[in-house]
């Protein structure tokens, strides 16, 4: 009787601490910049900044044209056609032509004193950083009290669009994708202006995905699926997750995230009451998945199992979540040394 339990209770056991952060051990750091790379790309092409076919090697310089035509995406504006070029080395038969132009006219890319723009030219952090400053809207509120590039490079910091890039390098498909990412989470700034008094504001509520993609942000432990939940006071519709108090529309692809702490992208269109899923992603979590035939023992908060006959040990504590076979139990009175005694 015993067999029998474990192999329907514990085929499928997930331990997961809120306050425990997952840290994956990689044989270098390239193995690391590769898998962050990839996360970022699916979440730019979630969004609509990258097209589904984007597959650019990581460490590759790209173009200052290049990234205009993606930078200027974050707008979310449909280009308009330009006629005559404002830059004599941006001809009309060049790939990004329309980008470049609309994102001159709109004020967020200069050219340089010769009249060119640079499309084939690589193009440093800081050249990247400051035509973002420009389409957040902080390029005002930095010139009066900086110079450039100061100005861009105490707001990179400040703002944590740098992190682990230099100013001075030349940026990578890698760079860029990680630089996108991070200025869609930043608050834009908001300029008013009476008389001869300018205000800044940069309300955390107002970023770029809000502003221009009706797209918002939510963090949290998921508590409810279509499945199961949490709480039993706490379900949900079938179709829908349930993150703190926001219910999101999610269509059903056999991965579950009930237990998980996630980072999560909901569109949310003006007078709409649903929130429809764009982009979700598991983060900080520490899972364990223990097998019927691996299980020993159940010791207070320690749970004792077998992997190719090493002994390992999970320590829990009040903030773990526990999910058998899909569904959340209560440890102290559904899961413990009793259970699991007799044959």
């Amino acid at each position: 009787m015993k067999t029998k339990i474990l192999s329907i209770i514990m085929a499928s056991l997930i331990l997961m601490s809120v306050f425990t952060i997952n840290i994956n051990i990689y044989a270098d750091n390239s193995d690391y910049l590769l898998e962050e790379y990839a996360e970022n790309n699916e979440f730019l092409k979630a969004i609509g900044i990258y097209d589904d076919d984007f597959n650019e090697n990581a460490k590759a310089v790209l173009s200052r044209g290049e990234f205009i035509h993606y930078a200027f995406r974050l707008l979310n504006y449909n280009a308009q056609p330009v006629e005559q070029s404002p830059f004599w080395d941006l001809k009309p038969d060049y790939e990004y032509y329309k980008s470049v132009a609309n994102a001159y006219m709109c004020g967020i890319v200069n050219g340089y004193a010769d009249g060119s723009v640079g499309v084939y030219k690589s193009i440093k952090v800081e050249d990247a950083i400051g035509i973002l400053v420009r389409i957040l809207g902080y390029e005002n509120f930095v010139n009066e009290a900086y110079t450039y590039p100061d100005g861009v490079h105490k707001l990179g910091v400040r703002l944590k669009l740098v992190d682990n890039l230099s100013f001075e390098e030349e940026l990578t498909y890698s760079g860029m994708s990680a630089l996108l990412k991070r200025v869609l989470r930043t608050p834009v700034m908001e300029q008013t202006v009476f008389g001869d008094k300018e205000d800044f504001d940069n309300s955390e509520d107002v970023t770029l995905l809000s502003q221009n993609f009706d797209i918002y942000f939510i963090e949290g432990i998921v508590t409810s699926d279509q499945i199961s939940s949490l709480s039993k006071y706490d379900e949900v519709n079938l179709g829908k997750i349930k993150i703190l108090d926001t219910t999101i529309n999610m269509d059903y692809s056999g991965i579950r995230y009930l237990g998980y702490y996630v980072e999560c992208w909901y569109k949310c269109e003006n007078n709409s009451k649903t929130n429809e899923l764009v982009y979700i992603n598991p983060v900080n979590n520490d899972v364990t998945t223990i097998l019927d035939e691996q299980f020993d023992l159940v010791v207070d908060n320690t749970i004792k199992y077998y992997i190719n006959n090493k002994e390992k040990r999970v320590k829990t504590n009040f903030a773990t979540v526990y999910i058998y076979n899909g569904k959340k139990i209560d440890y102290t009175t559904e899961f413990n040394e009793e259970l699991f005694k007799g044959e």
